[in-house]
């Protein structure tokens, strides 16, 4: 396992890193906006994408608005909303319209848990992420709205389950086809993707990943829950590989 992170570190020609955003590169906080992105963790990221030659991107359930004003222009490339946003390296965006279903399926979910302690409603613009980590008795209830709302949408709107949160997004997108894209283009193109993830959202792109002859890490998961080759114990243990793969190798200290 460490041979093919110390391959990846050291074959900057060859390979393309992609990083989720919550759970794998930075903690998971008790609500959304409370996640902390720290200015060394950017200043990594600038230096590793230098050193790739841009072939660096985020691919996150957050929307590509929160992405810019926690982590400004350290990284360019950006698949966001699970790939209905994506901006390119080169800055081009794309973003999938919203279908009819999604305003009658906010208002009810709204409806539905505006009385109910302790659960955070999310809305996206293109997805509406109900968080219930402070009330997770709600979790059942939360689920089968999600799943009857995305059944009347008559195939429009899809239910996502993350930990502690399930989403009820737009159809058309995900991080495995956003990761796909990116692969076809530069600086990407002719790479062998590196992605990191750290729960069933992002299964998808480390399905990606791997079919290109890439590497799918699994962060604080068995690699086999989430099919995934490599393993790393938790969000301080990716900015560890992120910060030896911006210097070029092991950093004393990090373990």
């Amino acid at each position: 396992m460490m041979h093919a992170f110390e391959e990846i570190i050291a074959r900057t020609d060859a390979f393309a890193l992609f990083f989720d955003i919550d759970g794998t590169l930075v903690d998971i906080a008790p609500r959304p906006d409370d996640v902390v992105v720290s200015d060394e963790l950017c200043r990594d990221l600038v230096r590793a994408r230098l050193r790739y030659d841009g072939a660096l991107a985020l691919l996150s359930g957050r929307s590509l608005a929160w992405i810019e004003t926690r982590f400004g222009d350290a990284v360019a490339a950006v698949g966001a909303l699970h790939g209905l946003e994506r901006r390119s390296a080169g800055g081009a965006c794309q973003r999938f319209p919203a279908p009819p279903a999604l305003a009658a399926a906010r208002q009810a979910i709204r409806t539905a848990f505006a009385a109910t302690r302790g659960i955070l409603i999310e809305d996206k613009g293109l997805s509406i992420a109900v968080h219930y980590r402070a009330a997770p008795e709600a979790a059942e209830a939360v689920r089968a709205l999600a799943e009857d709302l995305a059944h009347e949408s008559g195939g429009t709107l899809a239910v996502l389950l993350g930990k502690c949160v399930v989403e009820l997004r737009t159809v058309g997108a995900h991080k495995g086809s956003a990761l796909d894209a990116f692969m076809l283009e530069e600086p990407f193109l002719g790479r062998r993707p590196v992605f990191f993830g750290d729960d069933r959202t992002d299964e998808d792109a480390f399905a990606a990943a791997r079919a290109l002859n890439g590497f799918a890490v699994a962060v604080g998961r068995e690699p086999e829950e989430v099919g995934a080759d490599l393993y790393l114990d938790d969000p301080p243990a990716v900015r560890a590989f992120l910060a030896d793969a911006a210097a070029g190798g092991r950093q004393g200290g990090r373990a």
